[in-house]
């Protein structure tokens, strides 16, 4: 449990919820990434996700004015112009930049 939170069953499983569904959004990444390779598309494709709603609705979460609620995700895979693994935290990017 984040030291945040209270240690209680009904938040243990909202919690639960929450890992659960970022856990799925992860396989189904993985499995997209996969077939992109499998079909030889992977070197040659953007890949861009966006997951803009700054993340569970908890106390220091979304809904506030602290960090965690001004960072929403976004995960790009760009063959030869990201590097893997690479994380930016002195950025901040709209989703008016990626139509530019």
């Amino acid at each position: 449990m984040p030291g945040f939170l209270e240690d209680l069953p009904n938040i243990r499983r909202e919690l639960a919820g929450y890992y659960t569904n970022v856990r799925r959004l992860d396989d189904a990444v993985g499995a997209v990434l996969d077939i992109l390779k499998e079909e030889g598309f992977a070197e040659n494709t953007l890949v861009v996700f966006y997951g803009g709603d700054h993340g569970m609705s908890f106390p220091f979460g979304k809904s506030n004015d602290y960090k965690n609620s001004s960072r929403g995700a976004l995960i790009i895979r760009w063959p030869g112009v990201t590097k893997p693994g690479t994380v930016d935290h002195d950025h901040l990017i709209s989703t008016l930049d990626l139509a530019q």
